[in-house]
Parts: structure tokens; C-alpha cells; sequence
């Protein structure tokens, strides 16, 4: 379950390269229908042959130059701004959110992010690194995205998560 107000946007990204945005109030009234606790909802995204849900964030319009941060298993990734995502209508095919190549590896991870943030990334050894967003400038979607981490050959990233910056959650505990 997920709590949404009604201009919300959810980001759905799929492997192994692609992403749909789409919005609550792009669904017409005839689409809209109350289901059971046994009904097997409705579609975010049309799936295609080897491809998979990898991440889902729902990205709050009201909150200023909030971006979306792409993260890959070789430790690349990348910010892009919400507007470079057309916003398409539920079971949408997607739009390319970030080139996946060997370099960059599979996609791991979505977040929506701003530069009040810091990111925490780990891998599958158990090596974490922090980093503050504001250092990652944004790009365009169709791009293969910075070195986010250096991650060994044997290694790769498993997890990224979202976290306040230390200053921030210093002032709200005061």
C-alpha cells in the first residue's frame, strides 16, 4: 500500500534500461474501479520479454528541483530532471532512463532525490560509502551516468538508499 495525495507521480524504472512516469489523474474516471483484497490490480508498466520491475518511487510534485537518482551494480549512476520523462498513461511502454551497458551494469536501484539529501550505497562484499547528491550534477536521460563508486570486479552494488544529510538531521534533533 502506498499513501499518495492526488498530483503525485510515480516513477516505475525497469531492467534493463528503461522507466515510465505517470500520474493518478491521467486515469480516466471509467478506468478507475474498486477491487477485492484477492484482485490482482492494475498495470504500472507493459513488460516485455527479460524485462523486470527493479525500483518504484513516487515522486512528490510540491517538492522543488527534486530529481531522479539511477543507480547501477557497477557503481555508476545518475541524476535526471522529472521533466525529461513524458508522462504516460498506465501499462505505458517506458521511456530509455539510462543507457545499461557492461561499463555500468544492471540497473539497482531509483530514488527521488534533491541536494538536501545524501545517499548511502552498499555492495554485495559489504563495502557502504555516503555521498551527498549535491555533488552529482543532472543529466539526460539516454545517458550511461558517472562513477558513483568504485566497486571492485568481484563485487557489485546490491542497495542504494536515501538519507538526510548529517547537518540537517543535526538542526531536527535540536
Amino acid at each position: 500500500w502506498c499513501a499518495m495525495q492526488r498530483h503525485d507521480e510515480r516513477h516505475l524504472v525497469l531492467e534493463p534500461d528503461g522507466a515510465i512516469r505517470t500520474c493518478p489523474t491521467l486515469i480516466g474516471r471509467d478506468e478507475k474501479y474498486q477491487a477485492g483484497h484477492i484482485a490482482a490490480g492494475v498495470g504500472g508498466i507493459s513488460l516485455k520479454g527479460g524485462d523486470e520491475v527493479v525500483d518504484m518511487v513516487i515522486a512528490d510534485s510540491g517538492v522543488a528541483d527534486l530529481t531522479l537518482l539511477t543507480v547501477c551494480k557497477n557503481g555508476f549512476g545518475k541524476r535526471t530532471s522529472l521533466d525529461e520523462y513524458r508522462l504516460q498513461k498506465r501499462n505505458g511502454n517506458g521511456t530509455i532512463n539510462i543507457r545499461t551497458t557492461e561499463r555500468n551494469g544492471a540497473v539497482v536501484g531509483l530514488k527521488a532525490v534533491t541536494d538536501a539529501h545524501d545517499i548511502v550505497m552498499i555492495t554485495r562484499n559489504g563495502i557502504i560509502i555516503r555521498t551527498s547528491v549535491s555533488d552529482l550534477r543532472a543529466m539526460g536521460r539516454a545517458t550511461q551516468g558517472v562513477r558513483l563508486m568504485n566497486v571492485k570486479e568481484d563485487d557489485g552494488l546490491i542497495s542504494v538508499e536515501r538519507v538526510v544529510k548529517e547537518e540537517a538531521a543535526d538542526h531536527e534533533a535540536d
